[in-house]
């Protein structure tokens, strides 16, 4: 498949379901005290803090609490950085998102002077991440850095960090993501790359060798404004505008140079080339700072698989954005299911009116889509995992409107969680859409319902119910908000909230309990409130645990 050719650009623009059943629907009305335990960290406030133009600190949200079952990584495009995806992030802190600050490193550590005249995975990559990270909702990349960990200043944008191989950015999203699981306890994260960030994640998921463990533990894979199929229009026309390096290695992996030289470009689709072909070594009017584009420290090698050669696992959910005025990457381009059409299950979301140049994700439009695109799987075998005892959010959002299964208006967000041992379960649901509903299935052949409950008129639902040793799925489903620009309600500012108790769980809160004082009771959002019924609470005691309950009066 031939590709179409484009200009790529650095600033962003950007973006939360449904494989279903018929079943019958069981009526619970059980209310239930929620008991269990969680530990706390006391980490303190601190401000956000940004200057797009001079070093800036990190701006971290000092909790340990989440709200999403895992954590969001979001990765910036070519000469972009930390905070191009401000708007974004901006939006999700306003909206009660914790945010774990920066993810930093640096990509050109060795031999400055001549801005990696080589490359070499283990010596240009350098990790500025701290011991310390906090747990949160979300990160951000930033390859913006020089060689001290300083970050977006003129001498860093000498580093050239962020126009570095992408082979190069693959790998340091290994050691982000193994940072980021150690410090929120979860197993896997959820990436949202922009324009070379979805190709950065790409190269991530689509090559092991960046792999911390024996897999890419990603749930998710978002790209927005992506060009899958390669660039070749950068630099010469434009790149001195924009302020491109033209030799760099970011710009050689872009290429897709099949109109200048009938060739495919060497590191998406390789073709049994070598690096010392004259054809990859021309960037159209002079050369580029290496060819090394395996990144073994050495030039001349045979190239034998792209990124576009490699296989795109299906144990993940993926979704595309696109903008409608895009003139740098084109809807073609952004889809990844036109390469890999095998993805039956990505969805395609379009950005009305959204550039790619001018960090659109600043509007309620392309943030819409991007919270479209951040919707939890519809499907099992994608379900998120959920730990017992632990408050959720969970959106109801719009779907891909050409979905194969569900309409574009309704949403179901699909969860699993494992017993161990018999036990009784509490699942308490609350702030539900219309036509609200909870269901919980049962990991057999036929995933038996094992129990069902109907939202009432202020959304809420529950189910109780005696589970043996297990894995079990919870579908959550309700009416979608739509976009706030039409004038009505949005998701993001419409969450439901979940928890699910296990009498075991509940069983060590109540021993924990004897040696401890309260010091405080607040709500899902961590505002301190007095005691009231028939909602969940958090009761925060002095040794660091906190219990979550609601009170039946």
């Amino acid at each position: 498949m031939k590709k179409l050719l484009l200009i790529l650009f650095c600033l962003p623009f950007i973006g939360v379901g449904q494989e279903k059943y018929n079943t019958r629907s069981l009526v619970h009305n059980t209310i239930v005290i929620d008991t269990s335990l969680v530990k706390l960290r006391d980490l303190g406030p601190a401000p956000l803090l940004l200057d797009s133009f001079i070093n800036y600190e990190d701006d971290v949200s000092k909790s340990s609490i989440m709200n999403f079952p895992y954590p969001v990584i979001f990765i910036h495009g070519l000469k972009g950085f930390g905070e191009s995806w401000l708007g974004c992030y901006i939006n999700l802190f306003n909206r009660g998102w914790t945010n774990g600050g920066f993810l930093k490193f640096c990509l050109n550590m060795y031999d400055i002077s001549y801005v990696a005249d080589y490359c070499n995975l283990t010596t240009d990559v350098n990790s500025f991440i701290p011991s310390n990270l906090q747990s949160a909702d979300y990160y951000k990349i930033e390859f913006d850095c020089q060689t001290n960990g300083v970050c977006h200043t003129s001498n860093s944008h000498y580093i050239e960090s962020n126009q570095s191989a992408i082979i190069k950015q693959g790998y340091a999203l290994g050691i982000a993501i193994d940072k980021v699981l150690n410090a929120t306890g979860k197993e896997k994260v959820i990436l949202i790359g922009h324009s070379m960030g979805g190709l950065a994640a790409r190269e991530y998921i689509q090559n092991s060798v960046h792999w911390k463990t024996n897999s890419h533990r990603v749930a998710k894979l978002i790209t927005s404004g992506t060009p899958h199929m390669g660039s070749d229009l950068t630099g010469v026309f434009f790149g001195g505008f924009l302020g491109y390096e033209e030799r760099s290695e970011a710009v050689r992996d872009l290429r897709d140079y099949y109109q200048f030289s009938m060739q495919d470009g060497a590191y998406l689709y390789a073709n049994n080339i070598y690096e010392t072909d004259a054809w990859i070594r021309n960037s159209l009017l002079w050369n580029y700072r290496n060819v090394d584009v395996n990144c073994n420290g050495q030039e001349g090698d045979p190239l034998n698989v792209g990124l576009n050669d490699r296989i795109a696992p299906q144990d993940l959910d993926y979704a595309c954005i696109y903008g409608t005025d895009d003139i740098v990457v084109t809807s073609y381009s952004s889809n990844l299911k036109n390469w890999y059409s095998y993805l039956s299950l990505l969805e395609l979301f379009t950005c009305d009116g959204c550039s790619h140049s001018n960090l659109p994700e600043n509007t309620n439009e392309s943030f819409y889509e991007t919270f479209k695109a951040l919707d939890e799987p519809e499907y099992f075998s994608l379900a998120y995992k959920l730990d017992f005892g632990v408050p959720y959010k969970g959106y109801s959002t719009y779907q891909d409107p050409n979905h194969p299964n569900i309409s574009w208006n309704r949403d179901v967000d699909s969860y699993y969680f494992i017993l161990d041992q018999s036990s009784n379960i509490y699942i308490t649901v609350s702030s539900l859409n219309s036509n609200g509903k909870i269901e919980l299935f049962s990991d057999d052949v036929n995933y038996t319902l094992q129990a069902a409950s109907n939202a009432n008129i202020s959304g809420f639902a529950s189910i109780q119910i005696n589970l043996s040793p297990g894995k079990y799925y919870l579908d959550i489903t309700a009416d979608s908000y739509g976009n706030p620009i039409n004038g009505i309600p949005s998701p993001w500012d419409n969450p439901y909230n979940f928890i699910i108790n296990s009498s075991i769980v509940s069983e060590m809160s109540d021993i924990s309990n004897q040696s401890k004082r309260l010091n405080r009771i607040t709500d899902l959002l961590g505002q301190v409130v007095l005691p009231s019924s028939n909602k969940p609470l958090l009761f925060i005691y002095d040794d660091g645990t906190v219990e979550k309950k609601i009170i039946i009066k």
